[in-house]
């Protein structure tokens, strides 16, 4: 890799330079957005996102290109603990006396500076730090006003819980005075795909000759598009892998940055397999069939009753039956029947009484022949008799079964819920590490 990545002019840089400054699609329409409202004094441009979205950024080019159409009042840091603390900053910037002690003659002083010197733009950065006192106080310094214009167009830079100070009701005007509002949002994959293009190739390189795509998506796994946190793994995984004599990064190398500037083990590699190793290693076998035994099974007696046809003695003595019927059975099943002997017995023989079929005279000897084998199929075994004692236990045992599932299902739920907590949790502290 080039040497040039090692220079105070390095790629991925934390200091802000406008001139690099990379613009996305959404980035430049914010900025279009916010000159137009401080050009046109549309009223106040309030302007919110995330931590390292670039909202520092946004401040420096709207200061560029607001340098030759309107005087610029710039608080970089609104960490003003007071009004009055406020009121020397902003005089201090407008090129006043800040010696003056009472609050009431600062404000005097500040509204005296603006009016002889013409319009000017407060642009306040981190203004979420501002109390409601001091948001006020720039809310009297919008309503100062000519025949003609505005003489303070204001634009508020600052975290998304600004948002939630503005809602406070003492600021109810200050909130109906803003006409512009706007969100930076974290890059999207593609554009900071074209982010680290952009700030390789200011120093001569390709990403391509130095970026892998794994690479690119490991950081943007990392970063979650945050540009700050790209910096800062990009710039890390670059100086180890300059320090390895490593010309294009991996995965591996930005890992290894990460955990670097996390303060973390460094991960180990992955071994690579070797052409024999890869040939030798086993491949699951694939099988579009599954297998539920040989059609050569027998298959028990009664499953297929209705396709049986009235065979003969001697096919039925060539099937196989459970263990449970024996020999002497099979030979009263095989018998043929007379009419007055077949007798049905209901399934439900303790809740009702037998049914006896008889034939009728006048049928035909075929007739009796197909009832009397239909008798003996429908004519169950005598079924054992069950002591109580069985019947309790099988009671118990079905109970316990139930009470194993509910807990079972009890026990799958609370380790769906851990997982949904754990995944929370992770993010939540991978955002706070990266805060």
């Amino acid at each position: 890799m080039n040497h040039s990545v090692l220079s105070p002019t390095r790629p991925f840089s934390q200091r802000i330079c406008v001139g690099h400054a990379f613009l996305d699609s959404d980035l430049e329409q914010v900025l279009e957005n916010t000159v137009r409202t401080v050009v046109r004094q549309e009223g106040i441009s309030l302007v919110t996102g995330a931590i390292g979205t670039g909202k520092s950024l946004l401040s420096q080019l709207l200061i560029t290109c607001l340098r030759k159409s309107v005087r610029r009042v710039v608080l970089a840091n609104g960490s003003l603990t007071t009004r009055k603390a406020l009121l020397k900053t902003l005089l201090h910037q407008l090129g006043g006396n800040i010696s003056r002690s009472g609050e009431a003659e600062l404000k005097i002083a500040v509204a005296s500076s603006i009016s002889q010197n013409g319009p000017a733009c407060v642009i306040i950065d981190d203004a979420h730090k501002l109390t409601t006192d001091q948001l006020e106080e720039l809310q009297s310094l919008s309503n100062l006003t000519t025949d003609v214009s505005d003489k303070v167009s204001l634009v508020l830079v600052g975290q998304t819980r600004l948002e939630e100070t503005l809602t406070h009701p003492s600021l109810q005007s200050l909130n109906q005075q803003i006409s512009q509002r706007a969100f930076i949002k974290a890059l999207n994959f593609n554009q900071m795909r074209d982010y680290l293009s952009h700030h390789v190739q200011l120093v001569g390189l390709q990403l391509e000759d130095h970026f892998d795509d794994s690479a690119i998506r490991c950081i943007y796994d990392l970063s979650d598009g945050v540009p700050r946190v790209v910096n800062q793994i990009a710039d890390r995984s670059i100086l180890l892998a300059c320090r390895n004599g490593i010309e294009q990064l991996g995965e591996y190398e930005i890992q290894c940055g990460w955990a670097d500037i996390q303060q973390m083990p460094v991960p180990k590699p992955a071994p690579a397999l070797t052409e024999d190793q890869f040939e030798d290693s086993p491949s699951p076998e694939v099988t579009s069939s599954i297998e539920f035994g040989s059609l050569s099974e027998s298959v028990e007696f009664g499953a297929l009753q209705s396709d049986m046809p009235n065979d003969k003695e001697g096919d039925f003595q060539q099937t196989e039956f459970p263990n449970d019927i024996n020999e002497l059975q099979l030979v009263e099943m095989s018998e043929p029947l007379k009419p007055s002997e077949c007798e049905v017995i209901s399934p439900t023989a303790p809740l009702q009484d037998s049914v006896s079929i008889t034939g009728d005279s006048t049928s035909s000897g075929a007739d009796w022949e197909n009832d009397a084998v239909v008798a003996g199929l429908l004519t169950p075994l005598e079924a054992p008799a069950v002591s109580s004692n069985v019947v309790e236990v099988q009671l118990d045992c079905d109970r316990d079964i139930l009470i194993e599932e509910d807990a079972f299902e009890v026990e799958s739920e609370l380790i769906e819920i851990e997982e949904h907590l754990n995944q929370h949790y992770g993010r939540l502290f991978g955002r706070l590490r990266r805060a």
